[in-house]
């Protein structure tokens, strides 16, 4: 009795191994081969999803053949409570295995948002609101709201955030984005502001100010920090900026892109033809070679310069040379 007992329990004890052992080594094989995927696709996995349920969505889907190989070999390896929500990338050639090391990984979707340089805070909220990839929790519509109603401790409204490319996953808001911006933008201002050569600018504000000048005069690069030496000596010169960027953000909306006499002579608080010294605020958003430009300016004489229409520009000692050449590159 007890021998017939004992060998029953050894061939079930065997059968079971037999069967842990057949299904290791197909589940294995099937790890590593291609799922049924014809094209790539987005695959979401909400918050509270268990390993079941992905499996089972997956199955729906006719993503997975064996969606209880990828529930035992998930939970064998762990992996069941470690699951990352988000969006996956599921595409052809890809293997359970590698989607399992995703789900735990987090290896989720980036999308990116572009903060370009030059533009206002006014483009940039405009261009947020249409980007229907990002959660819109703000209200405010206005540069001046929105600094508000992101609790920003700054003299200004505009020119406070960053110009970077900005990856972000599903769920991302429109508050999130730009309080990252903002921080970038201080940490980029408060790295530079240490490292300025002396001269007429007081403060870390002051400076921004001066590099969004800068950011709207520049064509080419390499003009950049010969153009803030002319800024900087004509503020050492108590002279007026006479730029044309800021005439033009003054005048606003109603700009038609066509910059007049009239336009230079009427007067504005962002008038530098009209008006000594910076503009309250800056004119635009600012990157950090425009940032650096006006932290370091190139040491020279220059007190002028023109386009030259190529996007270089033709820089000037003297008012005579400057006439001169605004009469070969703007006048012909």
């Amino acid at each position: 009795m007890m021998g017939s007992r004992f060998l029953w329990l050894a061939a079930a004890t065997g059968a079971l191994l037999l069967s842990a052992v057949i299904f290791f080594i197909d589940a294995n094989s099937w790890l590593h081969e291609p799922m049924p995927i014809r094209e790539s696709q987005v695959f979401d996995v909400p918050p509270g999803a268990s390993l079941q349920s992905i499996s089972n969505e997956l199955d729906t889907r006719g993503l997975v053949d064996r969606p209880r190989y990828l529930v035992g070999w998930g939970r064998w390896l762990g992996f069941a409570d470690r699951i990352q929500v988000g969006e996956y990338e599921l595409s052809p050639g890809m293997t359970p295995e590698t989607l399992l090391d995703h789900l735990v990984s987090g290896h989720v979707i980036q999308y990116t948002f572009r903060i370009r340089e030059g533009d206002t805070v006014a483009q940039l909220l405009a261009e947020l609101r249409t980007d229907s990839r990002i959660t819109h929790e703000l209200s405010a519509e206005t540069p001046g709201d929105v600094v508000a109603e992101l609790n920003l401790e700054v003299p200004f409204s505009e020119g406070v955030f960053f110009p970077d490319t900005y990856r972000f996953q599903k769920g991302e808001t429109d508050r999130r984005l730009l309080l990252r911006a903002h921080a970038g933008l201080e940490a980029i201002l408060e790295d530079v502001w240490v490292e300025r050569s002396p001269g007429p600018i007081n403060d870390p504000w002051e400076l921004l100010i001066l590099a969004s000048i800068i950011e709207k005069e520049t064509g080419d690069a390499g003009d950049r920090a010969v153009i803030s030496q002319v800024f900087h000596n004509r503020l050492h010169r108590g002279m007026r900026l006479q730029s044309d960027p800021t005439v033009i953000y003054g005048i606003g909306p109603d700009f038609d892109g066509n910059i007049t006499r009239a336009h230079l002579k009427t007067d504005t608080d962002f008038n530098t033809y009209t008006r000594h010294g910076l503009p309250p605020t800056p004119i635009a958003l600012v990157s950090e070679a425009s940032l650096r430009a006006a932290a370091e300016p190139e040491p020279g004489p220059y007190l002028y310069f023109v386009s030259r229409g190529d996007g270089t520009s033709q820089f000037s000692t003297t008012l005579a040379e400057h006439n001169a050449a605004v009469r070969k590159y703007q006048l012909k």
